[in-house]
């Protein structure tokens, strides 16, 4: 089984009586991302949180080898970009489709902010809705003779855009744009919750991301074969109890970036098998690869952040990584 690797710990600390997991920023004003089908620069700026195999899950190993999300939020909405590479996918069983269109995303809100906690679902026995509980899918849906991409949120008016980007054969993107608009709750039964999601600073929401994986050796028919990979290990369709809390800062993004730029670049996953992914560099760099007696083995040019370097070839052992002149990173190879 290829391994899921975390590249951030979660931020723990107390606020208003909640369990903060992950800390998002606001984009400046006129340089929010667009949904457009090209990943916009200003993601950069905003650090991967990574994603895990679901460890209860029985139906074999998880084929995507990489799993992560950003996400930011401007005046009036919600953004998240969901990144997968995926090496094995099912045979797809409705004409038209591609094999890669069995694999997609589910995202769960819960924005009834007077209480995070109460015993609910996203699910539409539940009426999720209704109390502030979304769920919402990349799922492909048949328009007239043509599957497309359209946005399907289950049961709920909630309207949201979202588009694929792809970088290579088998990795890539969705992103996605969810207005607070979209996000309400009935007031005749929750008469404290906001007709309106009011997003702000200092406000704290639920959040489940989920990516869910359909391979070759899986029946696409049967929805029981499919294995999840998530951000947390609870809450979603039943029970939003367990899922993450994001808190919305209305730091600047651009400023949380100059902060977090002295701590230099990120290699991960570390130790690596069969690839890793540099992060964290401003600008395009050359990267060398040495052994512990400092002989090169591997030297790669204009190489910026997100880069994937194969690394296959390397015996297990230790190396170090150089990039540009200066930044050095220790590397494990298994």
């Amino acid at each position: 089984m290829k391994k899921l690797y975390i590249l951030l710990g979660f931020l723990l600390f107390s606020l208003a009586g909640l369990t903060q997991d992950l800390t998002i920023y606001k984009f400046e004003e006129g340089k929010s991302p667009v949904i457009d089908g090209v990943v916009d620069v200003v993601w950069d700026l905003i650090t991967p949180v990574e994603m895990a195999f679901e460890p209860t899950d029985d139906f074999g190993d998880v084929s995507i080898y990489e799993a992560w999300f950003k996400m930011g939020w401007s005046t009036d909405t919600l953004f998240l970009l969901m990144r997968r590479s995926d090496d094995d996918f099912a045979n797809q069983w409705e004409t038209g489709l591609a094999d890669w269109q069995s694999d997609r995303d589910e995202i769960f809100f819960d924005v009834f902010t007077d209480t995070l906690a109460d015993g609910r679902g996203a699910s539409d026995a539940q009426q999720g809705a209704s109390y502030g509980h979304y769920q919402f899918t990349s799922m492909w849906v048949q328009d007239a003779t043509e599957w497309v991409g359209n946005p399907n949120q289950w049961y709920h008016n909630a309207p949201f855009t979202f588009g694929y980007v792809f970088d290579s054969e088998d990795s890539y993107y969705t992103e996605y744009a969810f207005p607070f608009a979209s996000l309400t709750i009935d007031q005749t039964v929750r008469p404290t919750g906001d007709a309106t999601f009011e997003g702000g600073d200092g406000v704290i929401f639920g959040l489940q991301t989920v990516i869910i994986d359909v391979d070759m050796e899986d029946n696409p028919t049967d929805e029981t074969f499919r294995k999840f990979i998530k951000w947390v290990d609870e809450g979603g369709w039943e029970d939003m109890d367990q899922a993450g809390k994001v808190l919305m800062s209305a730091t600047p993004i651009s400023s949380i970036k100059e902060k977090t730029v002295g701590r230099g670049p990120v290699v991960y996953p570390n130790p690596a098998s069969d690839h890793i992914i540099i992060g964290d560099i401003p600008n395009t760099v050359n990267l060398e690869v040495y052994d512990v007696i400092g002989q090169l083995l591997l030297k790669q040019s204009n190489v910026s952040s997100g880069a994937r370097i194969n690394i296959g070839t390397l015996s297990s052992g230790i190396y170090y990584i150089r990039l540009g002149n200066k930044e050095v990173v220790k590397l494990v190879k298994e």
